[in-house]
């Protein structure tokens, strides 16, 4: 898969470069920046990325019912200078009231034709259902223990690669309800056992949530920052691509 991703990137800079070169600029806020809201049961957080050519919005809300359950919605826009069309995820995560994963879907959009590729993920049956435009396929992975999940969309969109809000607070609240959790590759179609310490590391009253090579920080609440490491790896692409447009010597 990481040989795949690469080669998206180099698309992904490649086309951009084509049609936007000399356009980019590097701007402010290549971190992600969360603000909260706290308004009963509700939390929303939102985040921004900006540079070498690359711009990101994020917003994500998570709601807590009565009885401890809890959905968590996303919407993540990534928009590269030329491009005709920004790419959009969205997602919807529901958590039982033990913080166990019940059921999620993420569905990305990269153009005015619809979905481009949904993935539904049933925890309780350990079904997961991927389908895209003209095909549909289901795997099954063992429901023993709680799911986290990711890699889902780098074969196609890098720029969407990185840990989202919504799939950390997944991890850090299931964390919390064992002593056995389930990472859920998608692209590769398999599962593995890990320990909630190994993805969750705990800092004063910050939480560190680990997946992959991503860091995400968390507090008791919600999701505090995203590293939107996929983004600035595009970005520094970009910026590349974007000098090499400069004269060359005479």
């Amino acid at each position: 898969m990481k040989t795949i991703n690469t080669l998206a990137v180099g698309m992904l800079v490649a086309a951009s470069a084509m049609f936007g070169c000399g356009q980019s600029q590097a701007s402010a806020g290549a971190d992600g920046v969360a603000t909260v809201a706290r308004e009963g049961k509700t939390q929303a957080a939102s985040f921004t990325f900006g540079a070498g050519g690359v711009k990101a919005t994020s917003r994500v809300t998570r709601q807590i019912a009565p009885s401890g359950e809890e959905i968590l919605t996303g919407t993540t826009e990534v928009t590269l200078a030329g491009a005709a069309h920004p790419s959009l995820l969205t997602e919807r995560a529901e958590l039982d009231a033990h913080g166990k994963l019940l059921r999620a879907k993420s569905e990305l959009r990269t153009g005015p034709g619809g979905v481009t590729r949904s993935v539904d993920l049933d925890a309780r049956s350990g079904t997961i259902t991927v389908r895209e435009a003209a095909s549909s396929r289901t795997l099954r992975m063992p429901a023993d223990h709680p799911w986290i999940y990711g890699s889902m969309f780098s074969d196609i969109a890098p720029q969407v690669s990185s840990v989202t809000a919504v799939q950390a607070w997944v991890a850090r609240r299931a964390a919390s309800t064992g002593d056995r959790l389930r990472y859920v590759d998608v692209l590769a179609a398999r599962s593995s056992l890990t320990i909630p310490e190994q993805v969750v590391f705990s800092e004063g009253d910050t939480d560190l949530v680990v997946l992959g090579d991503e860091v995400i920080e968390t507090d008791r609440d919600f999701v505090r920052s995203v590293p939107w490491k996929s983004l600035e790896t595009l970005s520094d692409e970009l910026r590349a691509a974007d000098l090499s447009c400069g004269p060359g010597p005479v």
